[in-house]
């Protein structure tokens, strides 16, 4: 089965790409869609990130209020640092879960009808977290 990172900064195309893709039978498991899959209510990354920084960072609705989040964790280095290691291994974690439900999938198709998992996600330090089965590899930055 093939693995394919698809990597690039805010506005590089990757979801263009990825949709185009996923048009021609590719599996997309996008980063940024498992983040917040992870920190959704009754998650428990979301009870950690509220003992770590308080109610402060729930709306009313008992949601991660990202707005308010980030406003704490962008102004310290050290509280980002702690976000990101509560954030990072459950994405890392179900990202790997995709991958072996994608390849158990693959396994029950008959051969070459499976399509490729694509791993989208931004250029930051949840590479680090990423999948061992998957490393990403970055794509080069488009021209303007």
């Amino acid at each position: 089965m093939l693995k394919v990172g698809l990597t690039g900064g805010i506005g590089s195309g990757k979801s263009s790409v990825a949709r185009r893709l996923a048009a021609h039978g590719a599996l997309v498991i996008d980063a940024d869609a498992i983040a917040r899959e992870v920190v959704e209510p009754g998650t428990p990354a979301l009870a950690e990130i509220v003992a770590e920084f308080g109610d402060q960072v729930l709306t009313p609705e008992g949601r991660l209020d990202r707005a308010r989040l980030g406003e704490i964790v962008f102004a310290d280095e050290t509280k980002l640092a702690r976000l990101n290691a509560i954030v990072h291994p459950r994405v890392g974690e179900r990202t790997q879960e995709l991958m072996a439900q994608a390849k158990a999938s693959a396994h029950a198709m008959r051969p070459g009808t499976a399509g490729s998992p694509v791993w989208s996600t931004e250029l930051s330090s949840d590479q680090d977290h990423a999948s061992p089965a998957l490393r990403p590899v970055r794509s080069t930055p488009r021209s303007s």
